[in-house]
């Protein structure tokens, strides 16, 4: 055989290799407990997740607000069924940073929170106008005073 045929003879393997795509946009989606969402998304490593500023539904509750890879992230709004609304910071899903929590009775507390509680300084007025101003460690009172407005 000549050297001419053994260089045509000689096979190339070619390996084929893909590159998921990578995609971003808005859109509505439907999950399979029934719950809905409209907003921005991503695909991060080939799985579609909530990712920009969005609102998502599941019955009667409701966030609006701002998501990170799939988890309320930064600001937001919670309506819960009981008719309780959190306004604020999120992170990885709980109530993180500044926020005002109002209660279905009318009480609220506004101020600083740490993983879903009242936690730092704050302001918490219950149901008939007295407040609670100061420290709040794990959602209770700390310490500072209690004011009566009346009314």
């Amino acid at each position: 055989m000549s050297k001419k045929q053994a260089a045509a003879a000689v096979e190339v393997e070619e390996t084929l290799v893909e590159t998921p795509v990578e995609m971003k946009g808005t859109g509505a989606f439907t999950f399979p407990d029934g719950g809905k969402y409209e907003g921005d998304f991503e695909t991060f490593q080939q799985v579609t997740m909530r990712h920009g500023h969005g609102t998502f539904w599941s019955g009667p509750e409701k966030y609006v607000g701002s998501w990170v890879k799939d988890a309320m992230d930064g600001k937001g709004t919670y309506t819960f069924a009981s008719g309780a609304m959190y306004e604020g910071e999120f992170k990885q899903n709980v109530f993180s940073g500044e926020g005002l929590y109002r209660w279905s009775d009318g009480a609220t507390y506004s101020g600083q929170w740490r993983d879903n509680k009242m936690h730092g300084t704050g302001c918490y007025t219950d149901k008939d106008g007295v407040e609670w101003k100061g420290s709040f460690f794990n959602g209770k009172y700390d310490n500072g005073r209690a004011f009566l407005t009346l009314r």
